[in-house]
């Protein structure tokens, strides 16, 4: 017997309703740039300037990047509508801020090669990103949700 996940995600693969995008994940070398771990300092301009002779990071915080490209399927909505339909608005409000106009929210998410889930909350905001509708966005924050997995409010990437 499929588990309520399990159902949800081969419902999004059998359904023209949920909506496609690519999850984009960049991995590569940490660059000397970040002092104390990779995923939770932000790159230094000035390091970079005092030793001009490394390699270059292009503000990611890694050097010989190298980026994995997943199909995905889900349901996307723009903010505004799913703002008066999830649960937990208020608390996804307090943690990013100010929500933008064109910020979407993200219900499950499929690998659409093999019908597997993807977990959003393993992206890291500084440089991974979901393209949808030709637009980047930023994974921002990740809510479980009983019955389909996550729920990822996404910001669109500048």
């Amino acid at each position: 017997m499929l588990t309520e996940r399990e159902q949800f995600l081969e419902w999004l693969m059998q359904n023209e309703l949920p909506e496609t995008a690519v999850r984009t994940v960049i991995t590569g070398d940490a660059c000397g740039c970040i002092a104390g771990g990779r995923d939770s300092i932000t790159p230094s301009e000035q390091w970079h300037r005092l030793n001009p002779t490394e390699d270059a990071c292009d503000g990611t915080g890694l050097t010989s990047p190298v980026s994995t490209d997943t199909n995905i399927k889900g349901v996307c909505l723009p903010v505004g509508v799913s703002q008066a339909t999830i649960p937990f608005a208020d608390e996804i409000k307090t943690e990013i801020g100010k929500i933008q106009k064109d910020d979407h929210i993200w219900w499950g998410t499929v690998n659409t090669a093999d019908g597997s889930y993807i977990d959003l909350s393993t992206m890291e905001e500084l440089r991974d990103y979901i393209t949808y509708d030709s637009i980047k966005y930023i994974v921002m924050v990740v809510k479980e949700v009983a019955g389909i997995g996550q729920v990822a409010y996404l910001q669109r990437k500048e």
